[in-house]
């Protein structure tokens, strides 16, 4: 019998285990990229906005059954919650067009928040999913 300490064992040390993983940091890069293009194309250096990425793609595991869990920050003052929420709905549909996989919506990141609703109650009792899913 071999001991836990063989690397056999552990799957992380398998030539298999570590093609998945290459294949899933690869794509997400790639991903990156495409988002930060379509983003560039659409605003240009617009600096009201700010779009993040989480989920599989953030941690680099991207799968082909992946989608792309994106969120919009916004400055407090300089842009309407509907502008905000046209800007993310042009974002979203440049992505679909390229083939891109979105969440449901209704899902967590659905509307565009602005940067103070995200740091104004860290670790109080309005940090709910909605800002803690936003941070790294």
């Amino acid at each position: 019998m071999k001991s836990e300490k063989s690397p056999e064992l552990n799957p992380l040390n398998t030539r298999e285990s570590r093609l998945v993983l290459r294949k899933g940091e690869n794509e997400s890069k790639k991903y990156i990229n495409l988002l930060k293009e379509i983003a560039h194309d659409k605003f240009g250096s617009d600096r009201r906005i700010v779009i993040g990425v989480n989920g599989s793609v953030a941690r680099h595991e991207m799968t082909s059954s992946s989608d792309i869990d994106l969120f919009f920050l916004v400055s407090d003052f300089e842009l309407s919650k509907k502008t905000a929420k046209q800007m993310q709905q042009i974002y979203i549909h440049a992505l679909r067009s390229e083939g891109i996989k979105m969440p449901a919506q209704g899902g967590v990141f659905e509307k565009p928040i602005r940067y103070s609703r995200l740091v104004s109650n860290i670790g109080g009792e309005k940090d709910t999913n909605i800002y803690i899913t936003r941070r790294k």
